[in-house]
């Protein structure tokens, strides 16, 4: 015997698969053992990710592990859209505004961010590492969906008609994104793994670095000094 499986419970998805059981009946046509078990699959939209901070000096795409780790710097992932992806397919709305997070570099240079819910998501560095500067793109793009993240190319239109990110080694241009790891299955699972580098230097005067107390005194000396000039020219006519 066999019976169309209609639904299923609430955190849980149908599968195609058919479901068959036995029944047996007495001669009463009373049952005797009847039962079956029939298994759903957890519906699973959250994911991990991991951001991999390292020194871009030493970073080289045929040795990307030797790259030297960089601790303390800080990620902000924002989410951009109201939809969740679901694992079943289809998607569902969720509260405006949605989920954002800022998770630091440990001393392996490691950003981890948890049980991320289903959506689209902007990353973004927020700070860098004390002695290095942003100089170039740290910003990259996330989708997460049926138990996993992915990096996106970034198009014109909505998120979700952006596609996944097709290369390894993803540093162009003035991009910080060197290096993109798809997430693993099996018994050596592993989450999607993005590497992100800095270059070191001093912090500069326009974002708030300590260049900016000393040109402000320098301002202000000079400014004095041009009224005092003027000041005595005047007394002097």
């Amino acid at each position: 015997m066999s019976y169309p499986h209609a639904g299923a419970s609430a955190a849980f998805t149908l599968t195609a698969e058919q479901h068959d059981f036995t029944a047996e009946y007495s001669e009463q046509g009373t049952a005797a053992n009847a039962g079956a078990v029939v298994q759903n699959t957890a519906l699973v939209t959250s994911a991990d990710f991991t951001i991999k901070k390292v020194d871009k000096r030493t970073y080289a795409a045929a040795n990307p592990d030797g790259a030297t780790p960089l601790q303390g710097a800080e990620f902000t992932l924002t989410q951009i859209d109201e939809k969740v992806a679901l694992s079943s397919g289809g998607e569902v709305s969720i509260k405006t505004g949605g989920e954002t997070r800022t998770v630091a570099s440990n001393e392996q240079g490691i950003v981890s961010f948890v049980d991320v819910p289903g959506g689209w998501y902007e990353v973004k560095e927020t700070k860098t590492p004390s002695g290095y500067v942003i100089v170039g793109n740290s910003t990259f793009y996330v989708k997460i969906a049926n138990g996993k993240a992915v990096m996106l190319e970034k198009g014109t239109g909505k998120p979700e008609t952006w596609s996944e990110t097709s290369t390894a080694n993803t540093a162009s241009g003035d991009s910080n994104v060197l290096r993109y790891e798809p997430a693993t299955t099996g018994q050596n699972a592993a989450p999607a793994t993005v590497t992100v580098g800095n270059n070191a230097g001093a912090e500069l005067p326009s974002t708030g670095g300590p260049g900016t107390v000393g040109l402000t005194a320098l301002g202000l000396f000079l400014l004095a000094a041009s009224l005092a000039l003027l000041r005595r020219r005047h007394q002097a006519r």
